[in-house]
């Protein structure tokens, strides 16, 4: 359920502010309401969901000074990631990486679902340390974010 809604408010299908209904969503799905509370927390936690108590619950309006920052810090995380996997990655994972970019490079710009789902798979070739799963958990929500942005804000 989580990854499900996830996708749709990435992707635009559920939209910034639209408000969300527990049981709503458990009746389209034919699911009890449990797991759809457990994928709005999770959702919340990531900062794709807002709750508000007494209110409901609303998709998170982009912000764009939080976009912008955290594209950013994705860059930056980013360009170090690809400097140590040029020291650590062997040949089999290099093939994977340029696989990967090559695959990114080839997607329309207008179908940002396809690109989310590229970016997504895109992890690095080694095991991570706890820094790395901190780098790779914050990029993931920015890059969402920025997905959700460049979706809702097409004509």
């Amino acid at each position: 359920m989580h990854a499900l809604l996830r996708r749709r408010i990435v992707t635009g299908d559920l939209r910034p502010g639209m408000r969300l209904s527990e049981q709503d969503i458990a009746d389209q799905y034919d699911l009890s309401r449990q797991p759809v509370r457990e994928a709005f927390i999770r959702l919340a936690a990531e900062g794709l969901l807002e709750v508000r108590p007494q209110r409901g619950t609303f998709v998170t309006r982009i912000n764009m000074d939080w976009v912008l920052d955290t594209r950013f810090i994705r860059e930056a995380t980013e360009a170090d990631i690809v400097r140590i996997a040029t020291r650590m990655a062997g040949p089999a994972e290099v093939g994977r990486l340029r696989a990967m970019i090559d695959r990114q490079a080839a997607v329309d710009p207008g179908d940002p679902a396809r690109l989310v789902a590229l970016d997504e798979e895109s992890t690095p070739p080694w095991p991570p340390s706890p820094a790395r799963r901190w780098s790779a958990s914050t990029c993931r929500g920015s890059r969402s974010t920025w997905t959700a942005y460049a979706t809702c804000s097409r004509p």
